[in-house]
């Protein structure tokens, strides 16, 4: 297996995990089941791209003590999710999550108390997640799976794609359009 398949099977192992995270969280607050995401797969690509600084940052804190590792994740997950709010708002013309509410937010995308939560992902996934997820990449580099990373990322791409194109705003007005064209 070349690094760029290890590469997406982390990718793909924290996007489905974090989706699940998510998933739970969101369905026992919201007390519905809910799809975290915004594709329709179980994969939360922030998750995955969080994953994957957490796996590479590990080399970098290896020598530094837990406070370090709290700071570094509180700063880089939190312009992560600052990046990606404003990114996804743009694409899908929905916001997917507003901290609005909470005491010094950041344009509502960021907050502290979520922050919090990341520093605790990345402290916990760095120590417990990520050593799991090694052993398994490396089972499947022998396993020679890189057809099945072909065709995951080839589903992630497609759910991406028709996402994009087909969200609730775009599907509203093409509806609306259609109304008007085809009114008797």
């Amino acid at each position: 297996m070349r690094i760029d398949d290890s590469v997406f099977i982390y990718f793909l192992l924290f996007s489905v995990t974090g989706w699940i995270i998510e998933f739970i969280f969101r369905s026992l607050y919201e007390r519905r089941i809910v799809n975290p995401g915004m594709l329709h797969g179980p994969w939360l690509p922030l998750y995955g791209f969080g994953g994957l600084i957490m796996h590479l940052s590990r080399v970098l804190l290896f020598h530094y003590g837990i406070l370090t590792a709290a700071v570094y994740y509180f700063t880089v997950f939190s312009l992560l999710e600052l990046g990606a709010g404003i990114l996804l708002e743009k694409v899908f013309d929905r916001r997917y999550w507003d901290y609005s509410e909470n005491r010094f937010n950041i344009m509502g995308y960021v907050c502290p108390l979520y922050s919090m939560g990341w520093v605790i992902i990345g402290i916990a996934g760095s120590r417990f997640i990520l050593p799991f997820f090694t052993d398994f990449v490396s089972v499947l580099a022998d396993s020679g799976a890189f057809y099945l990373n072909r065709m995951i990322l080839l589903i992630m791409v497609t759910d991406l794609v028709i996402s994009a194109l087909f969200t609730e705003a775009r599907l509203q007005k093409l509806k609306e359009n259609l109304n008007r064209i085809f009114r008797w």
